[in-house]
């Protein structure tokens, strides 16, 4: 007994597995040795250290029957050292075996995020993917009636902080300071909006001076705008090296932007600042949030700019709503300050609110059309032959490639860079991934209509040149540069689908001869062929529109959508299709339960945890039973792994949410959770014997 209690007490360390293994070896009388000695022995250590050991392994290395073993393993159950199911042990407890041996204390500490408003499950969108598989254009209604909330937010966000903000920035800019956007992911791409769009405001004689003065941010640098770093999220360091790099004063101010108040990037980038003398301000949307981030909150003076979204339409996504805020909210703050700085007579446009709501209803109206571009989507996607499931490119079939001008290039690019971590799909990727490594083709990717020269298509993207660091190895963006991972190697035949996207105000008008050129040869290709036009003007204007709409299988023309002296009305306008175009898809596709995203790329802490939570969840849902955290956690780390090993000999598998739900229920090894989810289209209902909803 002394043995055991050594093992599981606060003294038990890695590096005392040989001596204990030789003792309890020895110690056949003791009724616990044998759970002990299989965990122990070493061949079989990495498995129930990383999952909990199968009871048929064990009553196989101990040639008994199952039902002996279970009987001689239920004292440990009892004591509370073990969780016995069915078909698994795993050892238990906040000072398990398992937790003194891994950093799983420290990240359960840091990163259980499961209290934060944007990880909650909405009521409206909790059976979403079964509604959209029984009604598409029902279940984008449903998506859309989550998007149309984020306008009262925005109310009391004008209230409340608007005006205290800009003031601020205002201040700094006439002392000739900057003002830094910093976020990860999704945020990090909404700052680098809001400023190329400042950029655009300042094209006029008095405001040069102030062209260059706002600056986004984004963790992993400028090219995680197109490819998604979600690593560096982690890395507070990081953080604090992005504002180092661009010799961040004491006279500059900081707006970090997070809708969880998660990022360690933030942090990092926050300290930094305040130990330079700037002033910090945070832009987050749930109430509760982790504690490093309440300390930085209350150390350095940083000043809080909490609106509370709660729920997300898709949970935990928040390059939905989140983002929509944040756009939003900055292009108030950003057009306040343009008159602030600006001629005081200048004349302002109607309220930015109104033009949301406005814009809001006009959408509404369109949901039937996107309906059919997701439709469209899935039938591509789920075809026998396309690449939809494959790590290689074997055909030529199930691609979506996105043609912009520089006016919508941003918008396509927020929304599809995050399409990759959200549903476990392909990032767009450099050549000698594509050659070398024989990597697959993303299967959203979007270029600058007619440009050639891909570093001037970067500028245009980011409203700015690239960071020179970055300069050398830039991810393929202008439509004619050439190589394996340009757009003329892209698959635009039958099969596949281009979508053509263009804004309109009336300063710019009718399309371009490059425009209807491009679009006549994906008709022509084969490729189904959808437009997208957003513009100011009215219906009876866009006849050259109408023509091009002719050409497609789909198109979308929205006349009369009143926008701002920026764009941020259509940039919403925009976004707020496009997320509904990408969440169908994939949810036709089956990459999410309920409102889940089960198919998330467990390629951060927030989404390692994430992934837990899903896990302990549908797993509930089916069995009403409830599985330990910690043990959760290890399937996830084990299958996140195995995926890897899998990818490296180029076999494609679902997403460790779906394998790890396997290997709990079934009992299975990684390799046949694998196969079975491949073998059924990776559908999680095949797994339970009765689903509730039915």
């Amino acid at each position: 007994m002394e043995i055991a209690e050594n093992i599981f007490s606060n003294e038990f360390s890695a590096a005392s597995y040989e001596a204990i293994y030789e003792e309890i070896s020895s110690c056949q009388g003791e009724k616990f040795s044998p759970l002990l000695q299989i965990l122990l022995e070493p061949k079989n250590r990495t498995l129930a250290l990383t999952t909990g050991f199968p009871i048929s392994a064990a009553a196989m290395l101990l040639r008994e029957d199952t039902e002996t073993v279970k009987t001689r393993l239920q004292p440990f159950q009892e004591n509370g050292w073990i969780s016995l199911r069915e078909d698994l042990i795993s050892l238990k407890g906040p000072q398990s075996l398992l937790a003194q041996n891994s950093d799983f204390a420290s990240f359960y500490k840091k990163f259980s995020l499961g209290s934060l408003s944007t990880e909650q499950i909405h009521p409206l969108t909790k059976e979403v993917s079964l509604v959209m598989h029984q009604n598409t254009a029902l279940g984008l209604s449903t998506l859309f009636q989550v998007d149309k909330e984020v306008l009262s937010h925005l109310e009391v966000f004008k209230e409340k902080y608007k005006d205290l903000l800009a003031t601020r920035l205002a201040s700094c800019l006439q002392r000739k300071g900057r003002v830094f956007l910093v976020g990860s992911g999704s945020s990090g791409r909404i700052g680098i909006d809001v400023a190329a769009k400042w950029m655009l405001l300042c094209s006029h004689p008095q405001m040069r001076d102030f062209k260059q003065s706002i600056l986004g941010v984004i963790a992993g640098g400028d090219a995680a705008f197109v490819r998604a770093r979600e690593n560096v999220e982690d890395s507070a360091e990081a953080g604090s090296r992005a504002l180092e790099e661009l010799s961040l004063q004491p006279s500059d101010v900081v707006v970090l932007l997070s809708a969880s108040g998660s990022s360690s990037f933030n942090i990092g980038a926050g300290e930094f600042a305040a130990k330079m003398g700037c002033d910090v301000f945070y832009m987050y949307n749930s109430a509760s949030i982790p504690e490093r981030t309440k300390n930085l909150i209350e150390k350095y003076k940083v000043t809080p700019l909490l609106i509370d979204l709660g729920a997300q339409a898709i949970t935990g996504s928040t390059r939905l709503q989140a983002a929509s805020f944040a756009e939003m909210a900055l292009g108030m703050v950003a057009l306040t300050l343009y008159y602030l700085l600006h001629d005081k007579d200048l004349p302002k446009e109607g309220d930015l609110l109104s033009l949301i709501k406005m814009a809001n209803d006009k959408l509404t109206h369109f949901l039937p059309q996107i309906a059919k571009i997701v439709e469209t989507g899935h039938e591509i996607f789920s075809d026998p032959n396309a690449n939809f499931r494959q790590l290689t490119d074997l055909g030529y079939q199930g691609y979506v490639t996105f043609l912009a001008e520089e006016d919508s290039l941003r918008e396509i690019m927020i929304d599809t860079s995050e399409c990759a971590p959200t549903f476990c799909t392909n990032p767009p990727r450099y050549p000698d991934e594509l050659e070398s490594l024989g990597k697959k083709k993303a299967e959203f990717q979007a270029f600058l209509l007619g440009e050639k020269d891909n570093r001037a298509a970067w500028k245009k993207l980011l409203g700015r040149d690239i960071s020179k660091k970055e300069e050398e190895n830039l991810l393929s963006v202008a439509q004619y540069e050439e190589g394996l991972a340009s757009f003329a190697k892209r698959p635009i035949s039958s099969g596949n689908c281009v979508i053509f996207v263009a804004k309109e105000t009336l300063l710019k008008k009718n399309p371009s001869a490059q425009f209807i050129k491009e679009l006549t040869s994906g008709k022509r290709c084969g490729a189904k062929v959808v437009l997208l036009v957003i513009s100011s003007r009215s219906k009876e204007s866009l006849l050259k529109w109408e023509e091009c709409a002719d050409l497609c299988d789909i198109a979308i023309i929205a006349p009369g959508i009143q926008s701002d002296r920026a764009g941020f009305i259509h940039t919403l306008f925009l976004k707020q299709m496009l997320n509904l175009i990408s969440n169908g898809c994939m949810i036709l596709m089956n990459k999410t339960f309920g409102n889940q995203m089960i198919d998330v790329n467990v390629s951060n802490n927030k989404l390692i945890d994430r992934a837990v939570r899903f896990v302990k969840e549908i797993y509930q849902f089916y069995t009403g039973k409830e599985l330990l955290y910690e043990t959760v956690y290890r399937y996830i780390l084990h299958c996140h792994e195995k995926k890897k090993e899998w990818e490296e000999k180029g076999k494609a598998s679902s997403s460790p949410i779906k394998i790890a739900l396997a290997m709990i229920e079934k009992g299975w090894s990684f390799e046949k959770s694998a196969e079975f989810m491949n073998q059924n289209e990776e559908n999680i209902e095949k797994l339970f014997p009765s689903n509730p909803l039915a």
